[in-house]
């Protein structure tokens, strides 16, 4: 079951399971945001997954993610009303794209290959504070 929760003062889309409090996109808790206090963050991959998967950075932060013909990226559809950059029209981007993030909120994505819209199997999000 979706639902609008209020994180930190920003409204995702996301669940809310009793005991394990807010999980939302790629299964990510409050409390599993790694927070980077950097300019600029490259995310990689590991085997399936991304590191790190749960990423939480400032506005006006540069973030990189990684894309190849293994795992095309793919961007979640909008999940706060804040427009994701790394969407692609088609499959995946088979290359990383580099987007500084300047509206608060949550940008989650996807392998197309690894990973689903749901934020299943090989997904991340990112959370953008002010």
């Amino acid at each position: 079951m979706k639902r609008f929760i209020i994180l930190a003062g920003l409204i995702s889309i996301g669940t809310y399971d009793q005991a394990a409090g807010f999980v939302g996109f790629a299964y990510c808790q409050e409390s599993d945001y790694q927070l980077v206090d950097a300019k600029t963050v490259t995310v990689v991959t590991q085997r399936r997954t991304y590191s790190p998967k749960c990423l939480k950075v400032k506005v006006n932060t540069t973030v990189t993610l990684p894309g190849s013909s293994i795992h095309p990226l793919q961007a979640a559809d909008n999940l706060n009303s804040v427009v994701n950059p790394f969407r692609s029209e088609n499959y995946g981007h088979t290359s990383a794209q580099t987007h500084t993030l300047s509206t608060p909120g949550f940008y989650g994505y996807f392998c197309a290959n690894h990973g689903d819209s749901d934020g299943n199997g090989m997904a991340g999000t990112i959370m953008v504070v002010p």
